[in-house]
């Protein structure tokens, strides 16, 4: 994205979210249709990469999809995990030649829908007719990086990644499906998620570090596959933390706006160790309104993007680094009492969270209600006390002049 560290490119989406986007311009062609394989000439076994490492099934984890609503016509572009069909997970018996050929599964959660493709698709299953789809990447990383933030539904995020490089984004009609796509994308998989097709799948190594015992999903079937010459493949491999989730999920700078929208002291979220968000404000002290901790919380909770990821949080005041484990753990040990400064809820799940009830599971076999809890380890005055011990810390100076004498003493 152009940045040499990662704030500078979360620094991008701040600061483009408060400006005009450019609307993505259609071209009559592209990079991305130098080689076209037409549906009969499809076998997805020798012309799309494959990538696995401890799962029963191969993936594609780092491409992007554009779909669109079949009734509104409103367009959503996401990252969504798709499998190959190889054999049974169940049987071990080989699928028929034909869907090894031309069909993928699809991680498309929709009953209930957990995502905007998943509404979508829960759409077209009520309408009785297949979804659309386009797997599109890799895109300039701007692509990505828009595909995964909390952009409400019917927001357009080519025109945001648009902002984010500094001129509108390139689109092409694509050969048998009603949707646009980059055109300079390596690769482009056109095709149909059929209704009526839902199985169990093998199961994949997940964000969270565990090998999950597989989901019930939906087939798309290929109709048509362009790329480039001698395109690139990207993916991505999931296990124990960290990894790239983890970073893509505090790149997303909608999330911070989002809530800053409705409370203006929030500084900065990050997600400094798997599992624990950190929300830090611009206030602390005798500065700050009663029991602000606890409503940053529950404004995060409130978003409407699996509030599930966000199961640990701490809340802290301007003077702790939210990047550094050592001031949190810090804040959390001298400023929060863990029963009185503590809120939880039920929220609806991180639905790979292998913690979450078997009973708590939905029809797709994904978790459905989860729980979170936060803790307040902001300085608490004046809800607590009249005034708080201050912190015990030499100057930058004074630490300085030691460095700069040790240095000395030790060169002698």
């Amino acid at each position: 994205m152009g940045t040499k560290k990662w704030e500078e490119a979360s620094a991008i989406q701040t600061r483009v979210m408060k400006e005009s986007w450019p609307e993505p311009k259609v071209i009559p062609n592209g990079p991305c249709k130098q080689v076209i394989i037409k549906e009969h000439n499809i076998d997805l076994r020798k012309q799309i990469p494959k990538v696995w490492f401890t799962e029963g099934q191969a993936f594609i984890t780092g491409l992007v999809t554009v779909s669109k609503d079949p009734e509104t016509g409103e367009k959503n572009v996401g990252w969504y995990r798709y499998g190959f069909f190889d054999t049974h997970p169940q049987t071990g018996a080989l699928y028929s030649e034909e869907k090894r050929k031309r069909c993928l599964q699809g991680y498309i959660f929709w009953n209930p829908p957990l995502s905007h493709i998943g509404r979508q698709f829960a759409k077209a299953v009520k309408m009785g007719k297949p979804l659309e789809v386009a797997i599109v990447g890799p895109c300039d990383p701007t692509i990505h990086a828009a595909a995964c933030t909390d952009m409400p539904y019917g927001k357009d995020e080519f025109a945001f990644a648009g902002a984010m490089r500094g001129g509108p984004v390139e689109l092409v009609k694509c050969e048998t499906v009603d949707l646009l796509v980059p055109a300079s994308a390596e690769w482009v998989l056109e095709g149909e998620v059929i209704p009526g097709t839902d199985e169990l799948n093998w199961g994949h190594a997940h964000g969270m570090g565990y090998l999950d015992f597989g989901y019930v999903l939906p087939s798309i079937r290929i109709k048509c596959i362009t790329h480039r010459e001698n395109p690139l493949w990207y993916a991505t491999t999931e296990s124990k933390p960290p990894w790239d989730h983890q970073y893509i999920i505090f790149l997303n700078r909608y999330l911070l706006e989002s809530i800053r929208s409705h409370i203006p002291e929030v500084k900065d979220i990050t997600m400094p160790v798997p599992g624990i968000t950190v929300i830090q404000l611009a206030i602390d002290g005798a500065d700050r309104e009663p029991e602000i901790g606890k409503r940053v919380m529950n404004a995060l909770w409130s978003m409407p993007r699996l509030p599930g990821v966000y199961k640990f949080v701490v809340v802290v005041g301007p003077d702790i680094n939210p990047y550094d484990i050592q001031e949190i753990g810090w804040a959390l040990w001298t400023r929060c009492q863990p029963i009185r400064d503590s809120i939880s809820q039920k929220v609806l799940a991180m639905f790979e969270d292998p913690s979450v009830p078997e009973e708590l599971e939905g029809p797709q076999k994904n978790k459905l209600i989860g729980e979170v809890i936060g803790f307040d380890a902001l300085i608490k005055v004046p809800e607590y006390y009249p005034k708080f011990q201050k912190v015990v810390e030499p100057s930058k100076e004074e630490v300085e002049k030691i460095s700069a004498k040790l240095s000395q003493e030790l060169s002698n």
